[in-house]
């Protein structure tokens, strides 16, 4: 568990974190993973999922999940209860992230972002990122995706 200045604290995710892991993802993304999903994701070996809480209440406010292989990290998931976001609780959680993946070796570190996603393609060149290449319609109904990568 780790802890930041700002009453934030970091943990893994437990299966008693779900209900409000689903509930983030819901109101978060158009296609929402399913409850199966997480469930899925904190039983694979190559999967880690790190929960946000606040500090007097514990309760989850955003997670990050992640997939370790070999010498590469890939971001799946990011994202912050809608009631707490613009507070740096993303930034916070990628940077627990990127000091996982500094501290565990790994080269290299990607991710997809919704193109439209101007905040987040932000925040992401912002932690060191950059587009390495575009994925038409990834996510659908016409919105394409990008690819970012940054090397640690």
């Amino acid at each position: 568990m780790t802890s930041t200045p700002t009453g934030i604290f970091f943990s893994e995710l437990t299966a008693d974190d779900i209900d409000a892991v689903v509930e983030i993802e819901r109101s978060s993304f158009e296609r929402p993973w399913s409850r199966d999903h997480f469930l899925r994701e904190l039983e694979s070996q190559i999967s880690r999922t790190i929960v946000g809480r606040g500090a007097a209440t514990k309760s989850a406010l955003g997670y990050v999940c992640r997939w370790l292989v070999v010498d590469e990290m890939q971001i799946l998931n990011l994202a912050v209860h809608q009631d707490h976001r613009r507070q740096g609780i993303g930034r916070q959680l990628m940077k627990q992230a990127l000091d996982e993946a500094r501290n565990a070796a790994i080269q290299c570190v990607t991710l997809e972002v919704r193109e439209a996603n101007l905040e987040a393609v932000a925040l992401y060149q912002s932690l060191g990122f950059v587009r390495v290449g575009r994925r038409s319609n990834y996510y659908g109904q016409g919105h394409d995706g990008v690819l970012m990568t940054l090397t640690t």
